[in-house]
Formats: structure tokens, sequence, C-alpha cells
């Protein structure tokens, strides 16, 4: 996905869009290059989406992330794919309250 198409869609529209940065769950990712990417992007919240990117919801690599959100005061928008996951994830969320969750369409819910 090319990030510098947000990020013009931001700067042309800055009151009618908001920057989230698309983390693929999928790929390597470190927390040095997310706060690079931060400093640089100023991105308001991070995106995953696991109907494209499968990810085990219960990974320490999204503990990662969440902790970072945390840390940054960013909130996490998450589009789940599998209904096994809900209840994991509403664990999950109820463990890290300091974190915001959007969850794109309840899964149905």
């Amino acid at each position: 996905m090319d990030s510098n198409c947000g990020v013009s869609l931001v700067k042309k529209l800055p009151d009618k869009s908001i920057q989230f940065f698309w983390v693929d769950m999928n790929k390597e990712f470190k927390i040095i290059n997310l706060e690079n990417s931060l400093n640089e992007m100023k991105y308001k919240g991070l995106k995953i989406h696991q109907a494209w990117t499968p990810f085990d919801i219960e990974s320490k690599k999204f503990q990662l992330l969440i902790d970072f959100a945390g840390k940054e005061k960013l909130p996490i928008f998450i589009h789940p794919y599998k209904k096994k996951d809900m209840s994991k994830l509403i664990k999950i969320i109820s463990n890290n309250k300091k974190v915001n969750f959007i969850i794109a369409h309840l899964m149905g819910f």
C-alpha cells in the first residue's frame, strides 16, 4: 500500500481526513519503525485488517502493537475476520483498558 496516498489526502483535506497507519501483521515490523513513521507521518491511529492479512489475535506481535498504541495514546482500528477470535479479542481489549479499539463492522453483531 502506498502510504504517501493517505498522507497527500490528509494534507489536502485536513478537516475531513484522519491518517491511520496500516500495519501488516504478517510482515516483520519493529517498534522503532512505527515510532519513526509516527514522527514523520503524524498518523492518529493504527489499522490492522485481519481479513486481508490474517494473524493470530493472541500473538506476542499483536500485544507489542497494543503496547505501542497505549504508550503513544493511539487507537487501534481492527477489522477482525474470524468469529471465533471475537471472544479472544474481547478478553484482550478488557486486559488493555488504556487503548481504544475501533472494531470494524462489529463482525456483523
